[in-house]
């Protein structure tokens, strides 16, 4: 008895791969009686795959789009001010360590993000953080705090004496 149920309910959700998905694709041979073409295939399905859901979606493609890294625009918000800048001499480069202030609490994915300087002898970076989907506020300053930091090394620009991170509301400076 226990097996009957199991397959009737594995035989059902094989046959909800079946039903046509809800942006109008059809799902292969198997219900091409309801479909406008032949072969499974209609205006904006995946173009006769098996499972219309399966394939892509509104007749968009699965690939991703290659873009360049001049057209590339960083999601991630500016952190808002930065508190303090500190260069730490290392064998082979530099350590760039910076702390910021952002609204609340719940900031990630935080990174100093190299940006071509017009000024040959500096390095740009600005800082940067994704805002959290919930944002909580920050009852504390210290608690609004966030770091980040990235290694430079002496083969990168090597002509550039300065670093210079910037933020939404001001930039700051340091040696190299």
């Amino acid at each position: 008895m226990k097996l009957q149920a199991i397959l009737t309910l594995g035989l059902l959700g094989l046959s909800a791969c079946g039903v046509q998905n809800s942006l109008g694709g059809s799902a292969g041979s198997l219900n091409s009686a309801n479909s406008s073409a032949s072969a499974g295939s209609s205006g904006n399905s995946s173009g006769g795959s098996l499972g219309g859901s399966f394939g892509s979606v509104g007749g968009q493609s699965d690939e991703p789009e290659i873009i360049s890294a001049s057209e590339y625009k960083d999601p991630r918000a500016f952190v808002n001010v930065i508190k303090s800048i500190q260069s730490d001499k290392t064998r082979g480069g530099t350590i760039l360590r910076v702390v910021g202030e952002v609204p609340g609490q719940g900031y990630h994915n935080v990174d100093l993000v190299f940006v071509e300087s017009e000024n040959p002898r500096e390095m740009l970076f600005e800082f940067r953080a994704a805002a959290p989907r919930f944002p909580q506020p920050g009852l504390t300053t210290r608690s609004r705090e966030i770091y980040a930091a990235v290694f430079v090394s002496e083969l990168d620009q090597p002509n550039a004496r300065v670093l210079r991170v910037r933020a939404l509301d001001n930039s700051r400076t340091v040696r190299r």
